[in-house]
């Protein structure tokens, strides 16, 4: 079983999962692109989106800050998964 906590117990490990490089050129590229398009996106049935802010600054770390806020969303939503369907 997997270190994250599920809400019956450990989820199962992860069998096929990508790694993740964050690249902020692309992040402002997709953001100028999203702002910019005219037909509005529509997630298909059985998926979801998720935004935030996090306030910056002078030293802000975008990359730590960003790993921070999907590491809460991930155990948020982990402790609600009852399985992996």
């Amino acid at each position: 079983m997997g270190g994250q906590q599920g809400a019956a117990g450990p989820l199962p490990i992860a069998t096929d999962m990508n790694a993740l490089n964050w690249d902020c050129t692309i992040e402002e590229l997709a953001q100028t692109a999203a702002k910019n398009c005219p037909i509005p996106a529509k997630p298909p049935k059985n998926y979801g989106a998720a935004a935030g802010k996090v306030k910056g600054g002078k030293s802000c770390d975008a990359p730590s800050l960003t790993k921070t806020m999907m590491r809460n969303w991930w155990n948020n939503g982990a402790k609600k998964q009852q399985d992996q369907q």
